[in-house]
């Protein structure tokens, strides 16, 4: 039977895994709405462009996509927890 320090050490290194996958999403998350809200600026100042709506229509592609690979990731983690 495992110790009570193993079992700490391997929930520890468990838990650290996912909390830095989780903020690595989080950062291009974050990354992708500064990217909107700058293209939301350029876009005040020329009108709604068929470029400027073509590229807002990208980054809400990649942040759909990310946001799908989070939600994905957080289940493969919790079956793995799970087991």
């Amino acid at each position: 039977m495992a110790s009570k320090k193993e079992l700490s050490i391997l929930f520890r290194a468990e838990t650290q895994e996912f909390t830095s996958g989780i903020k690595s999403m989080n950062d291009s998350m974050k990354n992708l709405n500064k990217e909107l809200k700058l293209l939301d600026t350029e876009m005040k100042g020329r009108g709604t462009s068929v470029e400027g709506l073509r590229q807002k229509q990208e980054l809400l592609t990649q942040k759909l996509q990310d946001s799908a690979e989070k939600v994905k990731y957080t289940e493969q983690c919790l079956e793995q927890a799970k087991q």
